[in-house]
């Protein structure tokens, strides 16, 4: 997860410096190039920020459904040995 956090960062970092950039520029087409990128990576982002939301879900469903089986095979564990 720290990798996707990381991910994540670094595009936050990209936008911000494009956002500067942009407003650092006079009219062009480098404006316009620039323009563009920073579309592209606030769609980079909202993919990324989907897909780890995705991620974080799957992960969270997993973890129940080991603790679901660790606590019935803890609970079948002492009942058999009880016997």
């Amino acid at each position: 997860m720290s990798d996707l956090t990381a991910a994540r960062e670094q595009l936050e970092k990209a936008i911000a410096r494009l956002e500067t950039a942009l407003s650092d520029q006079p009219g062009g087409t480098e404006n316009s190039a620039l323009e563009k990128a920073l579309r592209e990576a606030r769609a980079d982002y909202q993919n990324l920020r989907e897909v780890a939301e995705s991620v974080s879900g799957r992960i969270d469903d997993v973890i129940a459904r080991l603790r679901a089986t660790l606590g019935e095979s803890a609970g079948g564990e002492s009942a058999g040995r009880g016997a």
